[in-house]
C-alpha cells in the first residue's frame, strides 16, 4: 500500500480582502449609530432646556459660557439634529456624511 503524506497544517489561502473589508464595515456600522445615537441625546437635552428653564446644577453666573438655558437648547436642538442626519448619512454610504461626521464631532463639546 501506499502512503500519501499529509501535512498537519491546512495551505494558507490567498487573501480576498473580504475579511478585512468586513472589519472596516463594522467600524462604519458603529460610527454611524454613534453618531446618529449622540445627534438624539442632543435632541433630547433641547427638550429638557424647553421645557425645564434651569436644567442644570448651575447657577447663570458661575456659567463659562454666558448664554441662557433657552439659547443652548437651541443650539443642542442644531447640533444634534446634523449629527443624527450624519450619523444616518454614514449609515446610508453618503460621501457628504464622511465629510461632515468630522466636522460636527468636533463641535460637539
Amino acid at each position: 500500500m501506499a502512503r500519501t503524506h499529509r501535512s498537519p497544517v491546512p495551505p494558507a489561502r490567498p487573501d480576498s480582502g473580504t475579511d478585512r473589508l468586513a472589519g472596516w464595515a463594522s467600524w462604519v456600522l458603529l460610527a454611524g449609530i454613534v453618531l446618529f445615537t449622540v445627534g438624539l441625546f442632543n435632541i433630547v437635552e433641547w427638550l429638557v432646556a424647553m421645557f425645564n428653564g434651569d436644567p442644570r446644577a448651575v447657577r447663570p453666573s458661575g456659567l463659562v459660557l454666558h448664554v441662557d438655558y433657552t439659547t443652548w437648547g437651541w443650539g443642542s436642538l442644531i447640533v444634534g439634529a446634523l449629527l443624527a442626519l450624519a450619523g444616518y448619512g454614514v449609515l446610508a454610504r453618503q460621501a457628504w456624511a464622511r465629510a461632515a461626521r468630522s466636522s460636527l464631532t468636533a463641535e460637539d463639546r
